[in-house]
């Protein structure tokens, strides 16, 4: 969690007064929307109300929208409002803010996060490698110099791509937020065991930053208690 979580001038003698923003990004168990929902049970914060943003699932807006309220409502989750907005598009902004996010992990990047990412990037040759008959050419072998290594990884558009939409990502919670926004709370990507932690990390960061507000990734054990399809 990041930020000031003061309040500011949303904070009076009786708590907080302003609005919970929840990202409920993808359907992980419902945890995104029940720990806000626990936290309004504080006096310092049962002031608050709680805005949902749900991603489209490509049906008509009303009728995903009504599900979600229906779905609230009967366990007993009250909030402003529900909004569905649609996955956002990659711009060239974002390119550029992921370009220099991966510049910016080449030049601090350890041996063994290089390795990591430089195996990412030629896996499918690792594994012709290791079922073939030549040696010598695997992609964590020895001779390789770490400049070699990262004039590849630094390439890596997968990587890049997958940092640019948790840029856009970012950029369209920030043009979400409102003044009296006093908490972000938003689903966790799943860490997948192919990204490096290092990526990982950064996608994070690019997606919590531009809102400058206090953000809070969450993320449960998968279980489907309260699901989006409840």
């Amino acid at each position: 969690m990041s930020g000031d979580a003061t309040g500011g001038k949303y904070m009076t003698k009786k708590g907080r007064n302003g609005v919970i923003d929840v990202w409920w990004l993808d359907d992980t168990g419902g945890l995104t929307i029940l720990l806000p929902n626990i936290l309004r049970k504080k006096w310092h914060w049962k002031n608050c109300s709680i805005r949902l943003y749900v991603l489209s699932d490509g049906t008509n807006v009303d009728v995903q929208k009504s599900k979600m309220e229906t779905l609230l409502h009967g366990v007993r989750i009250k909030i402003e409002t529900v909004i569905i907005v649609n996955r956002p598009k990659v711009k060239e902004i974002d390119l550029q803010n992921a370009q220099m996010s991966m510049d910016q992990i080449m030049l601090n990047i350890s041996e063994e996060e290089l390795d990591e990412l430089f195996v990412n990037v030629y896996q499918k040759d690792a594994i012709e490698d290791i079922d073939g008959d030549d040696e010598g050419n695997s992609p964590t072998d020895p001779s390789k110099s770490r400049d070699e290594k990262l004039a590849v990884v630094g390439n890596f558009q997968k990587e890049v791509e997958r940092i640019a939409y948790k840029s856009a990502v970012g950029r369209l919670i920030k043009d979400e937020c409102r003044d009296d926004t006093l908490l972000v709370v938003c689903t966790m990507s799943f860490p997948h065991i192919d990204v490096p932690a290092t990526v990982h990390m950064t996608c994070m960061d690019v997606q919590s930053k531009p809102c400058k507000k206090p953000f809070l990734f969450v993320r449960g054990t998968q279980k489907r208690i309260l699901t989006m399809d409840s």
